[in-house]
């Protein structure tokens, strides 16, 4: 992998981890130490789109979360706390989603049948179909945790995550973790919303020192956590039901903030059964 590649990686990582902050091709040339014209050019040729156009849609794709922990919120506040006016709003949310945020509110309100696909992704019914109210039998403990500054060491992952590339990285990753820390697993976007070839990923451990060839990340604030155990399959059935009925009952939003997992083992994806804690940001209402 180029410089020029793993620069754009972090920039992804840097766009996602400050989504909601006032970014600007400026700002990223002066922090990664390119031309800002290298760097427009380098960004579309590798993510496929503008650097611009990749902030909006990861805003527009993030708000699927906000519209979903709170359907009675108003559209112009979902709106505003994503940095567009309500019109705009609404325009890109139809150019990402293929449906109006209304529409889209609506129908997951109403778990109806809809056969207008997403312009992005299919798994977005998930969101629409799941209707178990009752706690998933995965999740046997929830709590919400102020968590304190942990420090990450991590290697950045885009793409699919279900790629057997995966496994190269976590043993990269394993021969790493000389302190023995928690290993994480910080996924930036959702396979259910964000399509699975442009995921961004970070895989790594609780550490306190620099690795060549790492990135450091440190996370903290408020989550709901789930303590997980059972069949992959079920996986997303348990972040779909807190999201969509232990949020608002509980009177929580979710944040803008990056969910994480964390395991006391190197995860194996070809396992069918997983055991981790769910981090998920929260914020109260």
């Amino acid at each position: 992998m180029s410089d020029i590649t793993d620069t754009i990686y972090e920039i992804m990582v840097f766009i996602n981890l400050n989504l909601f902050e006032h970014i600007t091709l400026d700002m990223l040339s002066n922090r990664f130490s390119y031309s800002k014209y290298h760097l427009h050019r380098k960004f579309k040729e590798i993510a496929g789109i503008t650097l611009n156009a990749y902030i909006r849609k990861r805003r527009i794709e993030n708000s699927i979360y906000l519209l979903s922990a709170n359907p009675d919120i108003d559209i112009t506040e979902v709106a505003g706390y994503c940095g567009f006016s309500s019109a705009t709003y609404s325009r890109e949310f139809r150019n990402v989603f293929n449906r109006t945020p209304n529409e889209w509110r609506n129908i997951y309100k109403k778990n109806a049948a809809d056969q207008k696909d997403s312009n992005i992704c299919k798994n977005y019914k998930q969101f629409i179909d799941y209707s178990d109210t009752g706690i998933p039998k995965e999740i046997a403990k929830i709590s919400i945790v102020d968590l304190q500054p942990v420090r990450i060491s991590a290697k950045i992952y885009y793409g699919d995550y279900c790629d057997a590339k995966t496994g190269d990285v976590w043993n990269q990753v394993k021969s790493s973790n000389r302190c023995g820390g928690q290993y994480v697993l910080i996924s930036l976007n959702s396979p259910a919303v964000t399509d699975r070839e442009s995921c961004l990923y970070l895989l790594g451990f609780e550490s306190d020192r620099d690795i060549p060839e790492f990135c450091n990340i440190v996370l903290d604030g408020k989550y709901a956590v789930l303590d997980y155990e059972g069949l992959r399959s079920r996986f997303r059935e348990a972040y779909t039901w807190a999201i969509k009925y232990y949020f608002p009952q509980k009177g929580l939003k979710y944040d803008y903030r990056v969910q994480f997992h964390k395991y006391g083992m190197v995860p194996n994806r070809n396992n069918c059964d997983i055991a981790c804690k769910i981090y998920i940001p929260v914020s109260y209402l």
